[in-house]
C-alpha cells in the first residue's frame, strides 16, 4: 500500500510504495518523447513523437561481481568455460518513489551493495527537451570488503511488422568508439537511430539476438564487443564500478533517439549528456509548474489532487514538428489531437501554462473548417483533419467555450481580436444547426464515432444523435460567452444577436429537452423525434452550463447522488439499475467509472451541494493511490475509467484530459473563481470547514493569494494580489509565502505582508492537533518590536508585544483541520 511522504512547506507528497506493490510503474515525458515503466520500475517503451512510434522497447539493469568465479556443475544452465562474472541478486523487499520528475528504485544488492536507481526524462520547458531518458544509478559499499562490479543496461529492440507503423524488423548496431557510445538503426529506416551510452565510458558493450542473456541473471556474460548480430536485437552496454568498504559511486545510463541519422544522435548524446544538469533542470521544471495555482484545504487527498494534476499536464505536452505545442488523448500512442478533450485541457493548463493554450487554441482555429465547424481532431504530425460526417458534435461549442476562458484568465485582449472571427463563424455555424423547435440539431444515424455527437463517442453499436441535451448545454453557453466577448471587443450587434440567441436556445432546451415526469433532462430527442429518457450521468450539463434553474439543478444533483450512480470511486456514467449497464463494457461509457464526470460533478456540485463537490473530488482522487498492483493505478497518476464494480482501472494509466478538469473544478468551483464576473472569487466552502487557501494563481497577467477563514462564525478573506480584494482591510501588498518555512508536512503557511505588518494563515488538514513550527528568517530584519495578535474560528486572542528577534522562528498549535493566524505589526517607519 502506499504512503505519503512530504518535504515540509512544499508540493506536491510524493508517494513511497515497495517496489512488490505496483503493476505498472510511471509515465513520464517531455515535449520529444513518451517513456512508460513497467512494475519492475524499469522502462517498458520510449515513443518519439516525431517518429509517431515506439523506438524502444523494454530495458533492464543487471549487476554482477568480478569478485568471485562462478563455479557450476556442466548441466548446470549457468555452466560457462571461463565464467567469471557471479550475478547479483536483490535482497528482499525495495521500495519505488513516485516523484513529479523521476521514478526511483531503492533496494539491496548481495554484499551488503545499496542501490538507487532513478529514471527521468529530462524536461526544460515546452519546447526543445532531449529525446530520450537517463538511468541514474546509485551504489554505496556498506559492507567491509571491496567489490568490483558491472552494471548492464540491456534494451530490446521492438520489432514492428504492420505497414501503418513504418515496420523495423532487421536491426543493426554499430559501436561508436571515439564516443563510446552503441548506436542501433534498422534496414526499413536507417536514418532511425538509437543511441545507448553512459555518463562514465562503458567499458563493455554488444549486441545480440540472445534475449535470455538479460533476462536471465545466471546467463549474464561479459560483454564481447560483438556487434554483427542482425535482426530482434538486445543493445547491451556495461559500466564497471570499484567500490572500496564504506565507499560509493555514481553513474548514468542515457538511452536517445534521433530520425535524422547518427551524427545527429551522437550530437544529441555530447550535447544532452550532462546527466546532473539535466537532472536539475527538470526538477526545477516541476517544482515551478507545482507552485503555480496552490490549493490548500483541510482534506489532504484533495490538496494532493491538485498539486499532482499540475504534474500530470506538465508531463503530456509535446511540441509536433509542423503544428506546435498540443497534446495526444493516447501518448505513446497516437498523433491525434482531438479537440474535445483539448478545450477542457485549456480549462485547466490557463492556470498552470497559459502560453501552452494560447498555441493550441491557434492550431485548432487554423484547422477550423470555412463553414466554422471545428474538426473531431487533427493529426499532429500532419495537419490532417476527421469530423466524422458529423454535421455538429461538442467540439465546436467547446473551442468557442475555450478560447473565451483563456481570454478572460490571462486578460490577453490582443489574442481576443485575433481570435475572435474564428469564435464569431464558430458560434454562426452553430446557429445554422438549429431545427424548427430551436435545438441544435446532429443528423447523424451512424453507430460509434460515425453517429454519436457526444463526448461518449466510442461507445460501439449506440447511436446518440438529433437535439442533444449535453450538446444544446455546451452551444448554449457558447453563444453566451461568444456574446460577452463581442461585448469585450466592441461588437454591439454581434454581441446582442448571440445573447438573444443563448436566451432563446436555452428556453428552447427547458421547454423540449426534459422529462414532464420528472422534470431532468432528457438524454435527447433522437434523429426521429423519439424522446431518449435513458438516465445518465450526461445530465449533469444542464446543470454545469447553467441552462438549469436552481431548483432542477439540486433535482439532478440529488438524483446523481442516490447509490446506484455512486461508488467508493465516484459517479458510474449510468446507474446501475439501467438496462443498457455493463461496468467494463463499451470502454466505461455505460456503467464504468470515469473521473472527468466525478470532476464536472465536483464543479456542478459546489454551487449547490459544496458537501457533495468535498466528496467527488476526494473519493476520484483518492481511487488513484489505493493498493495499486490490484486497481492498476500509479499514485499521483490519473488513470482514464475504472470498472463500475471492481473499481480497477480499465483505461490508460495517464489519460491527459482528466488533470485539467480536475484543477479546474479545484480553481472555479470549490474556489469560486468566476472569470466572467467583477468579483472574481466566491468560494464555496463547505460548513464543516473552517478555511481554505489560494496562492500564487495566476490571473489577467497578475497573481491571486488568498486565504479565507472562518471567524466567528463569519468567513473572512486575507488576499494580495489582483484582482480587486473582497475586503481592502484585509487585503496586502505582497504574498511573501516562498520566503517562509513550514517544518510540518501536513500545514499549509500562507504569508502576507503590506507595511508595517506581516500575516501568517496556517491551515492544517491533520485529524489531531498538530504544532507547525515555522522560520520567519530575514522577514523581520530591521525591526525592534512587534505586536502580536492570534486568532482561530473562537476569534482574535488579546494582542501580545515582543522583540522582533524573537519570531525569527515561531511555532503554533493547530486544532483538527483547523487554522490559526498570526498578525505581527510594527511601526511602518521602523521598515
Amino acid at each position: 500500500m502506499s504512503s505519503f511522504i512530504t518535504v515540509p512547506g512544499a508540493q506536491p507528497p510524493l508517494y513511497v510504495v515497495s517496489d512488490d506493490q505496483l503493476s505498472m510503474g510511471a509515465s513520464l515525458g517531455n515535449s520529444t518523447v513518451w517513456l512508460t515503466l513497467r512494475g519492475t520500475g524499469y522502462p517498458q517503451a520510449l515513443f518519439d513523437v516525431r517518429a509517431a512510434k515506439q523506438v524502444t522497447w523494454s530495458s533492464i539493469v543487471r549487476y554482477a561481481s568480478y569478485d568471485y568465479r562462478f563455479l557450476e556443475p556442466a548441466w548446470s544452465r549457468a555452466a560457462g568455460a571461463g565464467r567469471v562474472l557471479t550475478p547479483l541478486a536483490q535482497l528482499g523487499v525495495g521500495e519505488f518513489t513516485i516523484h513529479p520528475a523521476y521514478q526511483e528504485h531503492r533496494f539491496e544488492l548481495q554484499g551488503d551493495l545499496q542501490v538507487r536507481e532513478r529514471v527521468f526524462v529530462p524536461r526544460y520547458g515546452l519546447r526543445g527537451d532531449p529525446p530520450g531518458y537517463f538511468l541514474e544509478v546509485t551504489l554505496h559499499n556498506a559492507s567491509h570488503v571491496r567489490h568490483h562490479l558491472l552494471a548492464v543496461l540491456a534494451t530490446k529492440l521492438k520489432p514492428e511488422v504492420d505497414p501503418s507503423q513504418r515496420p523495423e524488423r532487421n536491426f543493426r548496431a554499430v559501436w561508436a568508439e571515439r564516443n563510446g557510445v552503441l548506436l542501433v538503426s534498422s534496414d526499413e529506416n536507417p536514418d532511425w537511430t538509437r543511441a545507448f551510452t553512459a555518463s562514465r565510458r562503458p567499458s563493455r558493450f554488444g549486441a545480440s539476438l540472445d534475449h535470455a542473456r538479460s533476462s536471465d541473471p545466471l546467463l549474464m556474460a561479459p560483454l564481447d564487443g560483438d556487434t554483427s548480430s542482425v535482426g530482434s536485437l538486445v543493445a547491451e552496454i556495461g559500466v564497471e564500478a570499484v567500490l572500496e568498504p564504506g565507499a560509493g559511486d555514481q553513474f548514468a545510463f542515457f538511452v536517445a533517439f534521433e530520425p535524422d541519422g547518427r551524427d545527429a544522435a551522437l550530437a544529441t548524446i555530447e550535447r544532452e549528456g550532462n546527466y546532473v544538469e539535466a537532472f536539475e533542470k527538470t526538477e526545477a521544471f516541476y517544482r515551478s509548474g507545482v507552485e503555480l495555482a496552490r490549493i490548500s484545504t483541510p482534506e489532504p487527498t484533495i490538496n494532493h489532487g491538485v498539486a499532482w494534476s499540475k504534474v500530470n499536464m506538465l508531463r503530456v505536452m509535446v511540441d509536433y514538428p509542423g503544428t506546435g505545442p498540443a497534446f495526444t488523448n493516447e501518448p505513446g500512442v497516437s498523433s491525434n489531437v482531438v479537440i474535445r478533450d483539448a478545450a477542457w485541457f485549456i480549462y485547466g493548463c490557463d492556470y498552470l501554462k497559459p502560453e501552452f493554450s494560447r498555441a493550441l487554441l491557434r492550431r485548432i482555429a487554423a484547422v477550423q473548417y470555412d463553414s466554422g465547424k471545428i474538426p473531431e481532431y487533427y493529426n499532429g504530425l500532419t495537419g490532417a483533419v476527421e469530423d466524422y460526417g458529423l454535421n455538429v458534435n461538442d467540439d465546436t461549442p467547446l473551442f468557442v467555450l475555450a478560447c473565451v476562458h483563456h481570454i478572460h484568465a490571462t486578460g490577453d485582449d490582443d489574442f481576443a481580436r485575433e481570435i475572435y472571427p474564428r469564435v464569431r463563424a464558430a458560434n454562426d455555424y452553430l446557429l445554422a444547426q438549429r431545427d424548427e423547435r430551436g435545438l441544435i440539431f446532429c443528423t447523424a444515424r451512424g453507430e460509434n464515432v460515425w453517429g454519436v455527437c457526444s463526448w461518449r463517442n466510442v461507445i460501439p453499436n449506440y447511436t446518440l444523435s438529433g437535439a442533444v441535451t449535453e450538446i444544446n448545454a455546451e452551444c448554449y453557453a457558447a453563444l453566451r460567452v461568444g456574446a460577452r466577448l463581442a461585448e469585450r471587443l466592441g461588437e454591439r450587434d454581434d454581441a446582442q444577436r448571440f445573447e438573444q440567441a443563448a436566451l432563446n436556445l436555452k428556453t428552447a432546451i427547458n421547454d423540449h429537452l426534459r422529462d414532464p415526469r420528472t422534470h431532468l433532462y432528457l438524454l435527447a430527442h433522437d434523429v426521429d423525434g423519439v424522446p431518449r429518457t435513458d438516465t445518465t450521468a450526461d445530465m449533469l450539463f444542464p446543470v454545469m452550463f447553467r441552462v438549469a434553474d436552481d431548483v432542477v439543478a439540486r433535482e439532478v444533483m440529488h438524483r446523481l447522488q442516490e447509490e446506484d450512480f455512486w461508488t467508493e470511486a465516484g459517479l458510474r456514467t449510468v446507474p446501475r439499475g439501467s438496462a443498457d449497464y455493463h461496468p467494463s463494457n463499451n470502454v466505461g461509457l455505460l456503467g464504468g467509472v470515469w473521473p472527468g464526470v466525478n470532476f464536472w460533478y465536483a464543479f456542478a456540485a459546489a454551487f449547490h451541494d459544496s458537501t457533495g463537490m468535498v466528496r467527488a473530488l476526494r473519493s476520484s482522487y483518492a481511487q488513484y493511490t489505493k493498493d495499486p498492483k490490484t486497481n492498476w493505478t500509479v499514485p499521483g497518476q490519473f488513470s482514464e475509467w475504472f470498472d463500475g464494480e471492481s473499481l480497477t482501472n480499465r483505461g490508460m494509466r495517464l489519460s491527459p484530459w482528466e488533470p485539467p478538469r480536475y484543477l479546474w473544478a479545484a480553481i472555479e468551483g470549490m474556489c469560486g473563481i468566476n472569470l466572467l464576473r467583477s468579483r472574481h472569487y466566491e468560494p464555496m466552502i463547505p460548513s464543516e470547514w473552517s478555511w481554505l487557501a489560494i496562492a500564487n494563481l495566476p490571473l489577467c497577467g497578475s497573481c491571486l493569494t488568498w486565504f479565507a477563514a472562518r471567524i466567528e462564525g463569519r468567513l473572512q478573506f486575507f488576499s494580495a494580489g489582483e484582482p480587486a480584494p473582497r475586503d481592502a482591510r484585509r487585503h496586502y501588498r505582497d504574498d511573501v509565502t516562498t520566503q517562509v518555512r513550514s517544518l510540518n508536512e501536513n500545514a499549509e503557511v500562507v504569508a502576507l505582508r503590506k507595511r508595517g505588518e506581516l500575516l501568517l494563515c496556517v491551515g492544517s488538514s491533520a485529524e489531531y492537533p498538530t504544532t507547525v513550527p515555522i522560520d520567519l528568517s530575514g522577514l523581520l530584519d530591521g525591526i525592534e518590536r512587534c505586536g502580536i495578535g492570534i486568532a482561530d474560528e473562537d476569534g482574535w486572542a488579546e494582542p501580545q508585544e515582543t522583540a522582533a528577534r524573537e519570531l525569527a522562528r515561531v511555532s503554533v498549535r493547530v486544532a483538527p483541520k483547523g487554522f490559526k493566524l498570526v498578525r505581527i505589526s510594527w511601526a511602518a517607519a521602523t521598515l
